[in-house]
């Protein structure tokens, strides 16, 4: 895939650092919390891996309760919230409305069941992170989910070593 020019600039213009938080996941069934998106989401592509989380329990658990809703069928697996301890040396900052913009999207993009516009963010963030061109390589990248909710999307390698450290607990009243 060919990125926007522009595109990657205002990415390597957006503000980056160091994060170290908690975060929680929410999974079905006995999943572990370091699994994979590969299929494809609202910040990746298919065939780019990501993982998602959420700074938020609540975040975690809404999540949960919307991937749920657009199913034809309820799982009839049983939910678990993990919460995730973080370490991260370099993390993209998606988070202020102006970078947002800058990158090409907005608050519809966001909430949108359209995911072609922050899949494009996504795709290009991840091309940066594993060429030479970007002169700071990203662990992880925010990505809002909403103007009140914010997540943050992480490659495998930066979570496999905070997956052991990583605390399950049951999703209740469902």
């Amino acid at each position: 895939m060919i990125h926007r020019p522009e595109l990657l600039d205002a990415l390597q213009r957006a503000p980056a650092g160091p994060l170290e938080t908690a975060a929680w996941r929410h999974m079905f069934g006995m999943r572990p919390p370091d699994l994979e998106n590969t299929g494809g989401a609202r910040w990746n592509p298919p065939g780019v891996a990501a993982i998602y989380l959420s700074l938020a329990r609540h975040g975690a658990i809404a999540e949960g309760d919307h991937t749920i809703a657009v199913q034809p069928f309820r799982p009839r697996a049983r939910r678990f919230v993990y919460s995730i301890e973080l370490t991260l040396a370099n993390v993209l900052d998606l988070s202020d409305a102006a970078v947002l913009q800058r990158v090409g999207l907005d608050d519809q993009d966001l909430a949108d069941d359209d995911h072609t516009a922050c899949r494009e963010v996504g795709a290009a963030t991840a091309w940066l992170s594993t060429t030479d061109c970007s002169s700071r390589p990203l662990e992880a990248r925010p990505t809002p989910l909403s103007s009140t909710q914010r997540t943050k999307r992480l490659t495998p390698r930066s979570l496999t070593a905070t997956a052991r450290n990583s605390r399950p607990s049951a999703v209740s009243g469902f």
